[in-house]
């Protein structure tokens, strides 16, 4: 089946009806996006490039004055180059990603672990029961994203409603917890977040995070970071929450 007779089956989705729009972007990736004051709501819907069936989607949350401030501010670390020039281009293209995704496993020392959220039975929707390697025909996916998006997708919405909300849930956490609810660099985009929502315990995770980098700053892999890390510290210096 085409991509073209598949967008055609998927614009007969329910989720349209909710507001979603059917985008695909310029490597025909499909997704279902909803677009508030405050939020991009997203639905990505991989499709296989060899046969074209489309495989259990993901759901994302991006924030956008949080993804924006990423963007123009953690550019370095995004990129990993030191005096990195952004351009529109670079930031169409990185803009607005996602913050944070309703279902994700880690690698630990101590094992895997899972992003959990409130009343979601994540593992249950995360497969399509019965259906080898996750896949299914375009028709009978119409039905599956629909009962997807009740059960999964829109109580995960429901649960992280604002960067309030997301900053709460992120306290306290290490490196590889940070790492199932915030995208990209966890620990850098968790001192952006604080700093946005005013976290009364900003200045102490940041001073933490600025004093491990550190001793590394001048390392390749770490003075991108740091920059970054700076960019931060300074803009809110001249424009505090």
């Amino acid at each position: 089946m085409s991509i073209n007779k598949i967008l055609d089956i998927l614009k007969n989705t329910e989720l349209v009806n909710q507001g979603f729009q059917l985008n695909v972007d310029k490597d025909k990736n499909v997704s279902l996006v909803k677009e508030t004051g405050d939020t991009f709501l997203k639905l990505s819907l991989p499709i296989s490039k060899k046969d074209f069936t489309l495989y259990t989607p993901n759901t994302t949350i991006s924030f956008k004055v949080l993804q924006g401030l990423w963007a123009d501010l953690c550019f370095e670390a995004i990129t990993k180059k030191l005096d990195f020039k952004v351009t529109a281009k670079w930031r169409e293209e990185n803009y607005p990603s996602f913050t944070t995704q309703m279902y994700r496993q880690v690698n630990t020392p101590s094992g895997i672990i899972e992003s959990k959220f409130k009343e979601l039975t994540v593992p249950d929707y995360f497969k399509l029961e019965g259906i080898d390697n996750r896949s299914i025909a375009v028709e009978k996916y119409l039905e599956y994203l629909t009962e997807y998006y009740y059960k999964c997708s829109e109580p995960f919405f429901n649960a992280i409603p604002d960067m309030f909300t997301l900053d709460k849930l992120t306290n306290g956490l290490d490196m590889y917890n940070l790492s199932l609810y915030l995208s990209d660099i966890p620990i850098l985009k968790k001192v952006l977040l604080t700093q946005i929502t005013n976290n009364p315990n900003k200045e102490t995770f940041f001073c933490e995070y600025s004093n491990l980098l550190e001793p590394h700053k001048a390392t390749a892999n770490v003075a991108p970071i740091y920059a970054s890390l700076m960019k931060i510290k300074d803009y809110f210096a001249n424009y505090p929450a």
